[in-house]
């Protein structure tokens, strides 16, 4: 018996030592998906690029901005009345640079001679186009365009575009803002222009060195206008200064007739936005003065109330002593016509509206 049981102990004990541990085992599969949790809340919608314009904005007078853009120091563009700078002025005036179309030396200074083609007394034209600037960026970027701060004074002659932070306020930069994204008017609206010719480059092998530049040629002057509306429009606005022809008054040397022929680019800017400086004001700020009310037919709707003309007219008076009133009609829209009747009901209100308040100041028709 004592034999068995010892036995039976060495077995137990030979039985309970490890061995070496065997390789590892395959790995299992892996075990199925776990149930997907729920959904979480959906996120606030956000606004639409590039966001709703600042008010900064909406209450600029791109007019104002137009006479900004010829010469912001003047008191009729806003500016003090003196630019404080001793340099031809042509080195901070935005149109000396960009031109009158905003078009640079692409368009109607393609042949403006500058720094680097022999006229120390002025600075190149740029080559930006302010045009597509206008359209392709925000407007609180194009705000900072203006300003350009850092950047060189507006006492410095050369190239660069001068930091206007010192000298232009706060509303002068928003009216330039909105004068290049709703004021300027398409030049082919205007005139047709060819530019023929290579760019405008220096050619040094003779002495003295010669300047050679393309030639621009204007036609087409007016061709979508109305010449009997022009000639009533003149009358009352520019015939007292000008005189019935357009002689009375020397322009550079030139009757009004010829400085149109030679000049167009530069005619319908001083036609719609002014002389700052001269007396001659903005095209609607000098028909105000003469008429108690403006009767504005839009085919659109803008932001707000009223259409894009009429807020444009509105904003264009703002700071007009006795400024006359102005109705709003939304009509035409959608493919329908503006029949003769629609057009008659416009008039008396209109007409009403100069002897006192009406109301809606805005209506569809």
């Amino acid at each position: 018996m004592r034999r068995l049981l010892l036995l039976s102990m060495i077995v137990f004990a030979i039985g309970a030592c490890e061995g070496d541990q065997g390789p590892t085992g395959p790995t299992g599969a892996d075990g199925a998906d776990g149930t997907a949790g729920q959904d979480g809340q959906d996120g606030q919608d956000g606004q639409d690029f590039p966001g709703p314009l600042p008010d900064e904005y909406l209450n600029a007078d791109g007019i104002l901005g137009g006479a900004a853009y010829s010469k912001w120091y003047t008191t009729d563009a806003g500016g003090t009345g003196d630019s404080g700078a001793t340099v031809s002025a042509d080195f901070y005036r935005c149109k000396a640079c960009h031109a009158w179309d905003g078009l640079g030396n692409a368009g109607s200074y393609a042949n403006r001679t500058g720094q680097s083609t022999l006229k120390d007394t002025r600075p190149d034209v740029s080559s930006v186009n302010l045009r597509s600037s206008a359209v392709s960026y925000t407007v609180e970027a194009l705000f900072d365009l203006v300003v350009h701060s850092p950047g060189r004074t507006i006492d410095a002659m050369d190239n660069t575009h001068p930091d206007y932070s010192p000298d232009l306020t706060v509303g002068q930069v928003w009216n330039l803002v909105k004068f290049m994204r709703e004021e300027w008017v398409e030049p082919a609206l205007l005139y047709d222009l060819q530019v023929s010719g290579p760019a405008m480059y220096v050619d040094y092998a003779g002495n003295p060195p010669v300047v050679v530049a393309p030639t621009l040629t204007y036609s087409n002057i007016g061709a979508l206008g109305d010449a009997a509306n022009g000639n009533v429009i003149y009358a009352d606005n520019c015939a007292s200064c000008h005189g019935a022809d357009g002689t009375l008054l020397d322009i550079e040397g030139r009757s009004l007739g010829v400085f149109v022929q030679e000049k167009p680019n530069e005619l319908w800017f001083k036609a719609k936005f002014g002389e700052a400086g001269t007396g001659m004001e903005p095209e609607f700020r000098a028909m105000a003065k003469k008429y108690n009310a403006f009767g504005v037919i839009d085919r659109n709707i803008s932001i707000g109330s009223g259409g894009v003309v009429y807020n444009e007219l509105r904003s264009a008076l703002y700071d007009v002593e006795s400024k006359p009133s102005v109705i709003g009609f939304h009509s035409g829209m959608s493919g329908v016509e503006v029949t003769p009747q629609m057009i008659r009901k416009i008039a008396l209100k209109t007409l009403k509206a100069a002897s006192g308040p009406v109301e809606p100041q805005v209506e569809w028709v």
